[in-house]
């Protein structure tokens, strides 16, 4: 079996524009970071690189979005900027915020979903693709955290 063209992250015989993409970019630093609320935010970015997602923001006015995220920030909040035709956002949850455990999961998935919906409403986009639920995302092994940076 041959596997479809891709252009802009969809399949080319994919229903919508095929020009949308979103790009989940990275960020950091990784220094006291909770690994359980990495591992989460990790998983849930892969998904928000996905196909039902892709097609979701395949209905936005800007054909590229670009997700960082930032453990340094001072605010817990999401950030959307839109210019020179793409949209950036991020997720910006402080090192020292990031809760441990089951908790720091549910944070993970939780400040996933906020910047999903800052960016639904800001661009007029239908109802949000399926995400892992908690206890999907809690199955997921923990790997150990980051050793510090050595600078």
């Amino acid at each position: 079996m041959t596997e479809e063209p891709v252009i802009g992250g969809l399949p080319q015989n994919s229903p919508g524009p095929t020009r949308h993409k979103i790009s989940v970019i990275g960020g950091g630093p990784d220094n006291g970071t909770s690994p359980h609320y990495v591992k989460a935010l990790d998983h849930l970015l892969d998904e928000v690189e996905g196909q039902p997602w892709q097609l979701w923001w395949s209905g936005a006015p800007f054909p590229v979005l670009e997700i960082w995220f930032w453990f340094d920030d001072t605010k817990p909040i999401p950030r959307v900027r839109a210019a020179n035709g793409k949209v950036t956002a991020s997720i910006n949850r402080p090192a020292p915020q990031q809760l441990k455990g089951p908790d720091g999961v549910a944070q993970a998935r939780s400040d996933v979903v906020a910047l999903a919906q800052k960016l639904r409403a800001r661009f007029g986009l239908g109802d949000l693709p399926d995400l892992a639920d908690i206890d999907t995302l809690n199955r997921i092994p923990t790997p150990p955290p980051a050793p510090p940076m050595p600078w």
